[in-house]
């Protein structure tokens, strides 16, 4: 058969991008509402995220091995829940020996708990279930992104937990440094101030949101064609360690991508 033109797939990106916008809605109103949840919410933020690629790279590999999408879903479902009870068992074992029983049991009642880990939790498995459920596409085209998906996420979260917050701290530690001793305005210092209160607030946000936006990106012609995804350059590459490594597994991975796409296509 003949391939068809590539085009941006605007239904798949724009519910990508839709099933996003409660989540970070909520991360958004949540610093201004409940502050005392918010931080709980920063707390959890890097464990739930955790859970959050590994599920996304189980379901990867899931399309990628797997011809039949039903085997596929039943293989995914499968593995997900018993990835949930293991991390929901290591963190209830935890709780416990740090904070006793009667206060674990407190805490897992409490309000904050439910608002902070189960709505996240709830969004993970009503999106991946409404995926799965909805799912009729080409079980090689849905591989290809997930393998993309999965990568950036991974990416993402590098930059976001590590390198951009260790750039921030350096940043900062400077100008307490030099701040202080200097003719710098005091308007200036309290505005400045003031931003970086409100951009650490905001931080889950937006990383939320930017990740919305990345991992959008494997439904575009763009993606189609090259197989290329958004934090693939090799420049970024550079910020992790066996570079060259990483740089020749990552042309291998865009060549498979591109070669999916081609024959989900045609």
């Amino acid at each position: 058969m003949q391939q068809g033109p590539i085009r941006t797939d605007w239904p798949g990106l724009l519910l990508s991008l839709a099933l996003q916008v409660p989540f970070v809605a909520w991360l958004v109103w949540i610093p201004w509402a409940k502050i005392d949840e918010w931080a709980w919410c920063f707390v959890m933020l890097g464990p739930l995220e955790l859970v959050r690629l590994l599920v996304l790279s189980s379901l990867a590999r899931v399309f990628g091995e797997n011809d039949d999408p039903t085997q596929a879903v039943k293989l995914f479902a499968a593995r997900a829940w018993l990835l949930i009870a293991i991390f929901a068992a290591i963190m209830i074992v935890l709780a416990i020996a740090g904070l006793g029983l009667e206060k674990t049991i407190a805490v897992v009642s409490g309000s904050s708990f439910r608002a902070v880990v189960l709505i996240p939790v709830a969004a993970l498995v009503i999106q991946n279930a409404a995926d799965l459920h909805f799912f009729r596409g080409d079980v090689r085209i849905q591989a290809a992104r997930l393998n993309a998906m999965a990568s950036d996420a991974g990416t993402w979260f590098f930059l976001a937990f590590l390198t951009i917050p260790c750039a921030i701290a350096v940043l900062f530690g400077l100008a307490l440094y030099f701040v202080p001793g200097s003719n710098v305005p005091e308007w200036l210092v309290r505005r400045v101030g003031s931003a970086f209160a409100i951009g650490v607030l905001l931080y889950p946000a937006a990383y939320y949101a930017g990740k919305a936006l990345i991992l959008s990106q494997v439904f575009t012609a763009r993606f189609a064609l090259t197989g290329q995804r958004v934090l693939g350059a090799s420049w970024i590459a550079f910020l992790k360690s066996n570079r060259e490594e990483t740089v020749s597994a990552e042309q291998r991975d865009i060549a498979w991508r591109r070669a999916a796409m081609k024959q989900g296509a045609e």
